[in-house]
């Protein structure tokens, strides 16, 4: 039985690992220097996003 159980945890684990592998490259590409979200953006688009989550938070505060 404990056979059993060893092939199944590390069956598991292997899983685990390649899913979060994965997941890691997921996220980190777009955040990379030459991905979408690691250039530089705009003065008035930060602004703006700045402004759009200021407000929401002020929203969720008082609301």
């Amino acid at each position: 039985m404990s056979r059993m159980g060893g092939y199944a945890m590390s069956a598991f684990q292997a899983t685990a690992s390649r899913w979060l592998a994965f997941s890691i490259d997921q996220i980190k590409n777009p955040h990379a220097p030459d991905g979408t979200l690691g250039e530089p953006w705009p003065i008035g688009t930060a602004s703006l996003w700045a402004a759009i989550l200021l407000i929401a938070y002020l929203l969720l505060a008082y609301l």
